[in-house]
């Protein structure tokens, strides 16, 4: 059973930060990264402000961009596609990442993308894993985004920051071996943050716009 929870939110600068938070409690931003024709995701988890927080584990944005990449030796960067996403295992070759990302966030490419990424595009990130195929469960030898220590980035691609589709998915605990039910997911519209591109002004995220965020958990 998934239950779903539709949240809208209004940026409204820094005054109105709190409140962003508090209804938008994961978010992708984008930045355009200084002196390089790259572009910049930040990934933030805001979720201990609701009643079931979760960390992140991995996401996936809708895009024109290429090459994903980034600059965590714990984090894989994948480009995907409608076939790659539930053919390809996330880690490739890797026996302790076999899974696809269909498997892993428990969603097909149209539930999680039903509008259609812009040029069936999307540039996929996730942490390290091991998979306990006995048990039927996730753990993690490294830290994932808490929301505790909310704010990450570091993750690039080539392009324009025009991404508008975003998913984010981890477990409600990721201390502990949990299985894939256990995971939740946030999905709803990336943000473009004007320059200059730094981490802490990412967080800022001065100006306006509207966002729909759709929360679920499989069980």
């Amino acid at each position: 059973m998934r239950t779903r929870l539709l949240v809208a939110a209004a940026f409204v600068g820094l005054s109105g930060l709190s409140n962003v938070f508090a209804a938008d409690p994961a978010l992708i931003q984008e930045s355009l990264t200084a002196g390089s024709d790259l572009t910049e995701y930040s990934v933030l988890n805001q979720s201990q402000m609701t009643a079931t927080p979760f960390d992140i584990s991995a996401f996936a944005v809708a895009t024109t961009g290429t090459a994903p990449s980034n600059s965590d030796p714990n984090w894989t960067a994948q480009a995907l596609n409608s076939a790659s996403w539930s053919s390809m295992p996330m880690g490739g070759t890797n026996p302790n990442e076999p899974l696809t990302w269909q498997q892993y966030t428990g969603m097909t490419w149209n539930q999680a993308f039903p509008t259609g990424p812009v040029s069936g595009k999307v540039n996929g990130y996730f942490l390290s894993y091991l998979w306990n195929s006995g048990a039927m469960t996730v753990s993690f030898p490294d830290p994932p985004v808490y929301p505790s220590n909310p704010a990450k980035g570091g993750f690039f691609f080539q392009g324009m920051p025009m991404s508008d589709m975003f998913l984010v998915v981890g477990p409600t605990d990721a201390s502990m071996a949990q299985p894939l039910s256990d995971f939740q997911t946030f999905e709803g519209q990336s943000m473009v943050v004007p320059e200059p591109s730094s981490l802490a002004l990412s967080v800022i995220a001065l100006g306006c716009g509207a966002m729909v965020v759709r929360r679920s958990r499989r069980s």
